[in-house]
């Protein structure tokens, strides 16, 4: 393949890769609206949180995949196999980048999460214990069957 095709196909990764950190970008501060609407007053799940305070640093993904695909377009010797590589590398961060925004929002919407009083999470002292997360009382411990209090000793 000629250094034109090469590089074109580059920019478009590139070009992928920026849009997904733009997207990423929107959608936190969109679906942060939302869940502060929804839920005023409290925290963000954990992941949520490093997904959105690393999406600024995400644009410098682009930057350098673009940088260093032009630096081995550029030097003497060709090294197609490296090439092609941080080309899928793109095209994989743009896809993967994306993905894993669309999971760590959607963790807010799951029926675990919206069960939970995230007001009792935060203000209750117990949830910092050992890292634990206070269980709704509504939910049965799983006892063995041999030990279950609410197990029939007749068969």
């Amino acid at each position: 393949m000629t250094a034109g095709l090469h590089f074109v196909r580059l920019v478009a990764a590139a070009m992928a890769c920026s849009m997904s950190c733009l997207f990423v970008s929107l959608y936190g501060q969109v679906s942060a609206i939302a869940f502060l609407q929804e839920w005023p007053g409290t925290q963000l799940p954990m992941w949520t949180r490093f997904v959105l305070e690393l999406a600024p640093y995400a644009y410098a993904v682009p930057v350098v995949l673009l940088a260093s695909g032009i630096f081995l377009l550029k030097g003497r010797t060709s090294r197609p196999i490296i090439l092609e590589s941080v080309i899928a590398l793109a095209w994989v961060f743009a896809l993967v980048w994306a993905l894993v925004a669309i999971f760590a929002w959607q963790l807010t919407r799951s029926h675990l999460v919206n069960q939970m009083s995230f007001k009792n999470v935060i203000a209750n002292p117990a949830s910092t214990v050992d890292g634990g997360i206070p269980v709704q009382s509504s939910i049965r411990r799983a006892w063995p069957a041999a030990t279950d209090p609410h197990r029939s000793t007749e068969q």
